[in-house]
């Protein structure tokens, strides 16, 4: 079944951050920079995440996908001049200190800059995040999130940027259009880069 793709709201913001906590429970990066135990890596997920979301939804535009009611994917896309976002407010600092604590909030720092670094000096539109629930993978749901941005996208036409820390992801990312700029290693994690020119 097709999921419903549309622009998230506000009020859809915790329900992202539970999608995505789960959705990159398991990446390298995630198992390298957190540690071991899967339940504390999903809720440092889910704490980074609430911590950007709302800025993210004014930078814009950020979809969410949908089956039965159900939030199962979320997409988060910058458009040139917006990455990266702006520091969280003092209030989101302070919920996300509480749970991922200050030590692992600056080597997350460190990673952000490193990443940061690598992308293009033209304007560019960034995929900053795709995640679905795992309980939704290879359903799809993906396929219509990056659908949505791609035709977003063609309204104001810039190349797209994204790295991603699963090799996986590289066959599904070229079979839309992005090409591999290279790799780099962070954290010991190899981190793929790619870009899909303006079209």
């Amino acid at each position: 079944m097709t999921p419903d793709v549309e622009i998230l709201t506000e009020a859809d913001l915790e329900a992202a951050a539970e999608v995505l906590g789960r959705a990159f429970r398991d990446n390298p990066m995630n198992v390298a920079v957190i540690g071991a135990d899967g339940d504390r890596r999903e809720a440092c997920n889910r704490a980074g995440v609430a911590a950007y979301l709302p800025a993210a939804l004014e930078a814009g535009p950020v979809w969410g996908a949908w089956r039965e009611g159900r939030l199962c994917g979320v997409l988060i896309a910058m458009p040139p001049g917006g990455f990266p976002l702006p520091v969280p407010g003092l209030r989101a600092w302070w919920r996300l200190l509480r749970v991922q604590r200050p030590g692992l909030v600056r080597r997350w720092g460190n990673v952000a800059a490193a990443l940061f670094d690598l992308h293009p000096d033209e304007p560019h539109w960034t995929l900053a995040t795709l995640g679905v629930d795992p309980s939704a993978w290879r359903s799809g749901v993906g396929s219509e999130l990056l659908f949505a941005l791609l035709e977003h996208v063609s309204e104001w036409p810039a190349p797209i940027y994204l790295d991603t820390d699963r090799a996986e992801n590289v066959v599904f990312y070229r079979r839309a259009g992005f090409e591999p700029r290279g790799t780099v290693e962070i954290e010991g994690v190899t981190v793929h880069r790619m870009l899909r020119l303006a079209s």
